[in-house]
């Protein structure tokens, strides 16, 4: 059951991952470089969210080019391939989904060069340059930190920051893992008026 409400809150902003998938697919393939999860990410993300989440790509490459074939139509297994390689994690944290809430915040990590992802944010493919930021038709708002690092939200892009220091903590493995906080609402609906004295919901899901 937890893996079914995570599935299902990430098919509402699913979306992300069409356009973050659209976008890399025009910037070629290269082998990309392992690095070690990193959970300072988490500290970037806005401190009244309820569900975060994290994708250690390479150690799940068939759970999450799954999750791109089912949700993206006419993705090749090429361009799937091209995109998945240069992406090392997802850090994803949503907003009060309990209350249907669809605001999401993500940072990828990977190999992105710059100047080839700016050649990729063009008008012809739904772009527009805002300031530090590109915003797409779909209202989905990216920034380049680095071409190690990349944020999109479908809310203000710079409420992710630095400057935010929630202190969320995750324990980060190779598996891709999920933490809800104040479960109680969904706990509620997936289990009836059962009562249980629980203040987070965590698990995890990996490729057996």
């Amino acid at each position: 059951m937890k893996f079914g409400k995570l599935q299902l809150n990430l098919h509402k902003n699913i979306y992300v991952f069409e356009i973050f998938l659209l976008v890399l697919v025009f910037s070629g393939c290269v082998s990309n470089r392992l690095e070690m999860p990193d959970a300072k990410y988490f500290s970037w993300f806005s401190t009244d969210n309820e569900l975060y989440a994290y994708f250690p790509v390479q150690k799940n490459f068939n759970i999450v080019k799954s999750l791109s074939g089912l949700f993206i139509k006419d993705l090749s297994d090429k361009d799937s391939n091209k995109i998945l390689t240069r992406t090392n994690a997802l850090y994803l944290s949503c907003g009060n989904i309990s209350k249907q809430d669809k605001s999401f915040q993500m940072i990828a990590t990977g190999h992105y060069p710059v100047l080839f992802l700016k050649m990729a944010l063009k008008e012809k493919c739904g772009w527009k340059k805002n300031q530090s930021f590109y915003t797409h038709n779909s209202g989905v708002k990216l920034k380049i930190i680095n071409s190690s690092a990349i944020m999109l939200s479908n809310i203000d892009i710079n409420k992710i920051s630095e400057a935010n220091n929630n202190n969320f903590s995750m324990k980060l493995s190779d598996k891709i893992g999920f933490v809800i906080k104040s479960p109680d609402s969904i706990l509620s609906k997936l289990l009836g008026k059962i009562q249980f004295p629980v203040s987070t919901l965590l698990g995890t899901i990996q490729d057996f």
